[in-house]
Order: C-alpha cells, then structure tokens, then sequence
C-alpha cells in the first residue's frame, strides 16, 4: 500500500468514526472464533501487558467491571445494592462495615450459582478454604472451643 494511500485510509477513519465502529463491530460478528483465538494467543504470548491491561481497564471502568462481574451470578448492580442495603451494608457473617481484606465478596453456592450474601475477603475464604461444608465448620467451632474452654481452666 503506498503511503499516499494509507494516509488518505488513515484521514478517512479519522472523519468516519461511527462508520469504522460498525465495520469493526460487523467484522467481530462474522469472524468471533477468529479473534478470540488470536486474543487468548496474544495473551499467552504477552501475560505482563494483559495483565497491565486488564487492571487499566478495570480501574478506569469500575461500574463496568462490577457489572459484569456480578452478571456471572444473574443478578444486576441494583440487586447488589438491595441486598447489601438489606444486609446493613455489613459483612453477612462477622457484620464488620469495613471488609476484611480490603474488598466485599459475593458469597454464592457453588453447586448451583446461586447468591446466599455479601462477605468480607476473610469471611468468603473462610468458606472457600473450608469448601462450604457444614461438617468441617461445626468441627472447627468444635476445636475452637475445647482450646477456649482450656484456656480459661
């Protein structure tokens, strides 16, 4: 392509955003498999600048990310703040107003998806490490009790 050429290419993108939006948007609906197989090897090949990515894009977008991070669960930004208003804007489990490890989580059943509350980062990982099992709670409350009772004997 000769430089006159790609510079009239380049004047005319300029002066047609909207055009080339639609182009582009039409180009990924036709050729989606394509583009994402050559996104997920850009991203093996470059995992610091995806990264990088990733965290400007999540920083400049935070409503954006939080929506789409609470889409995975089926439920909207509004539901969110219905239940962590319902909640007392607290951690459902140790009901501190400030989140332990520094950010709120949603805690869901892992089996079917679905949302149970909003938790501190040490409240979910305390669910998390104990793979939400009843039986291991009970017999950690269980632990934690003999060595208090101990304690104070």
């Amino acid at each position: 392509m000769s430089v006159e050429l790609n510079a009239k290419c380049k004047a005319w993108r300029k002066a047609n955003p909207e055009k080339v939006k639609a182009i582009s948007y039409k180009y990924a609906l036709a050729n989606r498999e394509k583009l994402n197989t050559s996104s997920k090897l850009w991203v093996k090949n470059n995992p610091e600048k995806a990264k990088a990515r990733t965290r400007a894009w999540r920083k400049a977008n935070p409503k954006r990310n939080k929506e789409l991070c609470l889409k995975k669960y089926g439920i909207t930004l509004e539901d969110y703040n219905s239940l962590f208003e319902k909640q007392g804007k607290r951690c459902a489990i140790c009901k501190n107003n400030v989140p332990r490890g520094n950010k709120w989580c949603m805690d869901h059943d892992h089996n079917s998806n679905l949302v149970r509350g909003i938790l501190c980062n040490s409240c979910n990982a305390i669910l998390g490490y104990a793979t939400d099992n009843i039986e291991v709670l009970s017999q950690a409350i269980q632990y934690l009790k003999r060595y208090d009772m101990a304690k104070t004997e």
